[in-house]
């Protein structure tokens, strides 16, 4: 799912372990499903209008600079093993689904 930054600066954690500095009104797409919930929680972000959700995209392969969980949730989608999947880096879940 795909948010909108509602307060004034919301610091998040990349696929890479860096922190993200994201300032109101930009989009955030690699929030995991826990990580979301709490910042909407606490009104620091709100889904954006439009925004196609994790079910949606299911069926979508992601485009090759998509984040690691991006990847992820479409090799699950695919049916693949989730012990597997959580294993695999993103080169790797590019090549075993691309």
């Amino acid at each position: 799912m795909t948010w909108i930054v509602s307060s004034p600066l919301v610091l998040t954690c990349g696929d890479d372990g860096e922190v993200q500095y994201h300032y109101r009104g930009a989009v955030i797409d690699h929030l995991t499903d826990e990580a979301a919930s709490r910042l909407v929680s606490e009104g620091f972000i709100e889904p954006m209008p439009g925004a196609v959700t994790r079910a949606d995209e299911a069926g979508t392969q992601p485009g090759r600079t998509a984040s690691v969980k991006a990847w992820r949730d479409y090799a699950l989608a695919q049916g693949f093993d989730a012990a597997e999947v959580e294993s695999m880096t993103r080169q790797q879940l590019i090549e075993a689904l691309g």
